[in-house]
Order: C-alpha cells, then structure tokens, then sequence
C-alpha cells in the first residue's frame, strides 16, 4: 500500500511540477547548428533551423548530437542521425523522492529512447539530479541502458569514425565522462568531496571529448574549479556540459578562463523545472561537426567545429 501511494505522489508530481512538452521545437523539429568560421579558427557560430534544413557534415569532421538535463522528458525529443549523441547528466527529474523501480523503468525507456537515434554511438553521464544513478551504481545503471549506450562514471570510452571520406581508413575518438557538479540545490548527487576525490584519480592522460554535468564558468556559484584543472589537463576538442538549464547553446572557447584551445557547449534541454503556469518547453538539440586536428593530415586541419 505504501508502495502505491508513493507511486501515485510521484506520478502527480511528475504531471503538476514538468507540465506538457510544447508540441513547436521539442520534438527535433528544430536543431542547433554550431558551427566554427571556416575564415578565422575560434569565431564560433551558432542557427536555429529546421531539421529538414540541416546541412550534411562536412568531410573531416564527426556529427555530434549534444543532448543535457532531459528530467524524463526524452520521449519527447527525436534525434537527427549522427556519428554519436552525447547526453551530459539529469535523466531523472529528482534526486530524493522517486521510488527505486520508477528510476529503474525511466532508465530503460531511456537507453530505448537513445538507441532509436540513428548512430553508432551513443554516451551517457549522471547529474545531480540522478540520486538513483549513484546509489545503484555503474554496472547496474549499464545493464539498465543496455547495449548501444555506453555509461561513464569517472570513466572512458571511445568510437570510430571516417574523418576522411577518400579513405577507408577510421579513427579512434576517445570520451572522459565525469558527473560532477557544483550547486546549493537538494539535488546532491555527485557534488560531494569523494566525487572530486575520483576524478582526480581517475583521469586519462588525453581525451579527445570530455563530458561533464557541470559548467565551465569561472566566477559562479555553480562553476566548478575542478573542471578548469581537467580541461587543461585532458585538453579535449570539446566540453559537453549541463546544468544551468538557462545556459542552454552557450559556446564557451576554453581559452577565455584556461590553458586550453577547445570549447565547452552547455546542452541543457529543459528550460524550467520550476512551478510555472502553463508548459514547459525544451530547447532544441544541438549539432556539432567537431574537426579534431590530431587526427587529420597536417594539410587538412583546422580547428574545433567547422
């Protein structure tokens, strides 16, 4: 009975607190391009078009779908096809009060939802919201998504992609995810000392993308410095982050607060997850065409997203 009663709170709550999804602009029908200047490296641009509008990438480039803080609203949203779709943390709506078994159903409608993008990869990391995603842990939260989606907690992955369509040969591109965040919310998970304490031990030496939940912003509240220090360390091409939902489409060059020459994307969908009247919209997913220089011939490389 008590059981019960906690679902059917939950489920009212989900209703009166998340709204409807607007039916304009969250279902994939509009898309975020982000580009970089094809005439100067670091004059980053960004369009809001139609899907039916977006452009085929680019040869040297991989296709990302930068997804963030979707709080069980990603049935709503269609992904446009891509080389990988990179989700950074708040799958769940709340840390504290839903029951075990709603989390573990979201998360397998999750990883479905995820699997009918057409891609070849597909990456996920925690936020602070996903109380749940930290008390069962990495390899159950795994078996949850299922195959197709890679998890990682304070963890690496990889994928390969045909930069170079004259060729048949593939390159290797290698993801950190880490969910750390900073915030004042009670939505705590993964913003505690041994959190920080397990990204400092476990990172690589490079990684070509970085995820994290939490922004790059020096100065803020909710910025956090341990990131600065993984950016400059890891010196990836790019930064998928999260949480400061208002953020959303935010291009960060690295360069402005650290010692590195990528940039950082803030990819929150979920405008508001306040008590306002009427619905609440989602902003648009956003696509990058990321040139990784490292791996082009010396001739063909640029910079960044192109």
């Amino acid at each position: 009975m008590l059981s019960f009663l906690h679902d059917t709170v939950w489920t009212w709550f989900l209703k009166t607190r998340l709204g409807r999804l607007e039916s304009a602009g969250t279902r994939g029908d509009v898309l975020l391009h982000v580009t970089d200047s094809e005439e100067k490296a670091g004059n980053w641009q960004s369009v809001l078009l139609p899907r039916e509008e977006l452009p085929p990438k680019k040869p040297g480039t991989v296709r990302l779908v930068l997804v963030s803080d979707t709080h069980e609203r990603h049935f709503g949203i269609l992904l446009p096809p891509c080389d990988a779709v990179l989700h950074s943390g708040d799958i769940l709506a709340s840390s504290r009060w839903a029951p075990q078994s709603h989390a573990e159903d979201v998360l397998r409608d999750f990883g479905n939802w995820l699997r009918a993008t057409s891609c070849s990869s597909r990456f996920v990391i925690a936020g602070n919201h996903d109380y749940w995603i930290e008390r069962l842990g990495q390899e159950a939260v795994q078996e949850l998504l299922g195959d197709g989606v890679q998890y990682l907690e304070f963890s690496s992955g990889s994928f390969t992609v045909e930069l170079d369509p004259s060729s048949e040969s593939q390159v290797e591109v290698s993801v950190f995810g880490a969910p750390v965040s900073a915030g004042s919310s009670p939505n705590r998970a993964f913003q505690h000392a041994e959190a920080l304490q397990q990204l400092e031990t476990s990172l690589p030496n490079k990684s070509d993308i970085l995820m994290t939940h939490g922004p790059l912003l020096s100065g803020s509240r909710k910025g956090l410095p341990a990131i600065a220090k993984v950016l400059e360390r890891l010196q990836p091409s790019l930064h998928v982050c999260g949480h400061l939902h208002w953020r959303w489409g935010a291009i960060v060059p690295m360069s402005e607060q650290v010692q590195a020459t990528g940039v950082s994307i803030n990819a929150s969908i979920m405008r508001s997850l306040g008590k306002l009247q009427g619905q609440r919209p989602l902003n648009a997913p956003i696509v990058c065409d990321l040139q990784l220089p490292d791996k082009l011939p010396k001739s063909t490389a640029n910079d960044k997203c192109s």
